[in-house]
């Protein structure tokens, strides 16, 4: 019966010397019944301290109960001393229950349980983010609406002031703390928002130049910012803010991984990627790549936590201070484009990311960018816009290009405006998101009313669900808010010239 039960029967006289060892545990232990008979229990399990300890413990005199691990085995022990008739201890005897099926069950509900508390806290920052977004969402919706009007208002100074005036120099500064505005605005939704795509031809060079001056507001001063730019152009297909999002983040992660000051490099430069680095870096396809670099001098990483980073909620900081997802926001945008990040890490020694982005070359550059859009026209416009001061700068610079425009302050009013206006109606310029009548369904209904009408929607949403629903079609023109006079003029005339873009949306089925 003791053989086939996963205990151990032992018995230890005064000396420690073994004189019973029988039970079908000692097969977790290597060993068989009765095979250390006559040998010191010191020198067996000399490896094993605890149980060493427990048997002077027992021989001591006491009776008691203890968990003790052998190896890869778990023991549920009971020693009771042995005493002649006098009283004295003669040796020590016991009964071992191997419990290692049951501490590997513990364990793996203590995993399971670790487990479900990190979904649930997974789940908890998703809420927040989520409440959070709907939250930036608003925000960034009014702000983007003043700094339009900010925006816009700085051009108009800068264009009609004399150059070189102070009145020139006020306009420009205004226009440069706006765009910044724009910029902080834009990162209110990195986390959390659904943003709509514009994918145009950019420079990555521009694109760092102009973030250095926020980069260096954004910087603490322990920080050694060094911006190093390639010689010739590195032009790519992307969303600009997408791409903004992408180096601040990584930014970000550099200047927290130096909390006593260093060295920060953000570099750009081409490359060439063959198939077995298109392969390790996993990029969509081998060609030739711009490089972003950002290096830092900061406290680096081991290959855990390398081996990690891009993993939604993953996040080295400590609690409050990180949402784990920066980097695999970052990463997930890249990757969509076809483009790959990598990471060099050390811990002490600082940390490198490359992000790769195919490139574009002259001719591909030249035929897919739009020309700009400093030309004006002589078109009719129908411009719908429930905010007054955007709905009045957007008349202004529309009437400067030549246009024009009829305006309405809200759907219902530009639908009446549309329906009794007696010429033709080449656009529609119309907010997404106001009450009533929505821009979408104002342009549903002019494509019926005025059929051939083109159509360009502006907001300054990037999440609600009419923008998605009703800009996310590729042949819909969108132009997110704050915009200048410049990016407006080349949106307007691009819609007016291009056959592949600005078609009104068509009603949807029963």
């Amino acid at each position: 019966m003791i053989s086939g039960t996963p205990i151990v029967l032992f018995a230890v006289d005064a000396h420690g010397i073994i004189t019973f060892s029988e039970g079908r545990g000692l097969a977790a232990l290597g060993k068989k019944s009765g095979e250390s008979v006559g040998q010191s229990i010191y020198a067996v399990y000399g490896d094993y301290p605890d149980l060493v300890g427990n048997i002077r413990r027992a021989l001591g005199g006491e009776e008691f109960s203890a968990e003790i691990e052998i190896g890869e085995a778990a023991f549920e022990a009971r020693y009771a001393p042995i005493r002649d008739g006098r009283g004295d201890v003669q040796g020590v005897i016991g009964v071992a229950t191997d419990i290692s099926d049951r501490r590997r069950a513990q364990r793996a509900l203590e995993e399971s349980e670790a487990a479900l508390r990190r979904s649930e806290e997974q789940l908890r920052h998703a809420q927040k983010m989520e409440a959070i977004g709907v939250l930036a969402g608003g925000v960034a919706h009014d702000f983007n609406n003043l700094l339009t009007v900010i925006m816009a208002q700085a051009g108009l100074l800068v264009k009609n002031a004399p150059p070189g005036s102070p009145a020139a120099q006020i306009g420009a500064e205004i226009h440069a703390a706006s765009k910044r505005g724009a910029l902080l605005t834009r990162q209110l939704l990195t986390f959390s928002r659904n943003e709509v795509v514009s994918p145009q031809v950019i420079d990555l060079n521009t694109v760092v130049a102009e973030l250095e001056g926020m980069f260096r507001g954004f910087l603490r001063e322990d920080i050694d910012l060094v911006c190093a730019r390639t010689p010739e152009s590195a032009l790519v297909r992307a969303d600009r803010g997408q791409i903004e999002q992408v180096i601040l983040n990584l930014v970000a992660n550099s200047r927290d991984a130096m909390p006593n000051g260093g060295r920060l490099r953000i570099s750009v430069a081409r490359v060439v990627v063959n198939g077995p680095m298109a392969r390790e870096l996993g990029t969509a396809e081998p060609g030739p790549f711009c490089a972003l670099t950002v290096q830092d001098t900061g406290s680096g990483m081991d290959s855990e936590t390398k081996g990690r980073i891009f993993e939604p909620f993953f996040t080295t900081k400590e609690r409050g201070k990180g949402t784990g997802l920066g980097l695999s926001t970052a990463y997930g945008i890249v990757k969509q484009g076809g483009g790959s990040i990598a990471v060099s890490s050390e811990p002490g020694k600082g940390a490198t990311f490359t992000v790769y982005i195919p490139s574009l070359d002259g001719s591909t550059a030249a035929s897919g960018a739009v020309a700009p859009g400093h030309g004006g026209g002589s078109e009719t416009i129908l411009l719908v816009e429930d905010e007054a001061g955007v709905r009045s700068v957007a008349r202004e610079l529309l009437e400067m290009k030549g246009y024009k425009v009829l305006e309405a302050e809200d759907g219902a009013s530009g639908l009446e405006l549309a329906l009794t206006y007696p010429g033709t109606l080449h656009l529609l310029l119309s907010d997404v998101v106001m009450p009533g009548m929505s821009g979408r369904d104002l342009a549903e209904r002019l494509s019926v009313e005025r059929p051939g009408i083109r159509v360009l929607f502006i907001s300054g949403f990037t999440d609600d669900t009419m923008v998605r629903r009703g800009v996310r079609d590729a042949k819909v023109a969108f132009l997110q808010k704050p915009f200048t006079l410049e990016n407006l003029a080349q949106k307007v005339r691009e819609v007016l010239d291009g056959p592949g873009v600005g078609a009104a949306p068509v009603p949807d089925g029963p």
